[in-house]
């Protein structure tokens, strides 16, 4: 009996396989709707099992994610919606260019009523939120953290040095009027 047939589809399945699973390099992308998971709601494309591409995340807190994906990460252009909610009431929008998960750079829209919002990031950036307040400078992990700008609805600003977004360090404070406060600030508040 010949077994080469056999052994050669047998191979072709099994290298189809592999292809589809992305062994090869190039795996099947595979387009989904409405996916349930936990916390979640995916719809978008699928490689290797991971988000990948487009697509969008709608979180169960009424949160949603459009944009590009990467290994299952945020990656590329995208805009993250926060709905109103708990006391404050505030929502936030963010729009930007994501890599692997972490925002490199984007505007971070808030309503009237918010007090500032801040994300990870790892060069310089402007967040504002019209009309309350506007930032501009360095951020990290925690927040505004280097050297920036903040200000407020009034008019009044900031500039100088942040810790965990807060005036911490050297830096000077400006009332509406024009009014000004140089010297030494912790936590934000002066001390000399």
């Amino acid at each position: 009996m010949n077994y080469l047939p056999v052994f050669l589809l047998t191979v072709a399945i099994i290298i189809a396989d592999c292809y589809a699973l992305g062994v090869f390099g190039n795996p099947a992308v595979k387009p989904v709707e409405n996916m349930r998971y936990e916390g979640f709601t995916y719809s978008g494309n699928l490689k290797s099992a991971v988000f990948d591409s487009e697509g969008i995340l709608t979180f169960d807190d009424g949160g949603r994610y459009a944009g590009g994906f990467a290994g299952g990460c945020f990656d590329g252009n995208g805009v993250y919606t926060y709905p109103a909610s708990g006391d404050s009431g505030r929502s936030w929008r963010l729009v930007g260019e994501f890599k692997d998960g972490y925002t490199l750079s984007a505007v971070l829209y808030a309503d009237a009523a918010a007090p500032p919002l801040f994300y990870r990031q790892g060069e310089a950036l402007d967040v504002y939120s019209s009309p309350a307040w506007t930032y501009t400078g360095e951020v990290d992990d925690n927040g505004q953290n280097g050297v920036g700008r903040f200000v407020f609805a009034d008019g009044s600003f900031y500039e100088g040095e942040f810790l965990s977004g807060l005036a911490n360090g050297t830096g000077t404070f400006v009332r509406p009027d024009g009014k000004e406060e140089h010297g030494a600030w912790a936590a934000g508040v002066r001390v000399k």
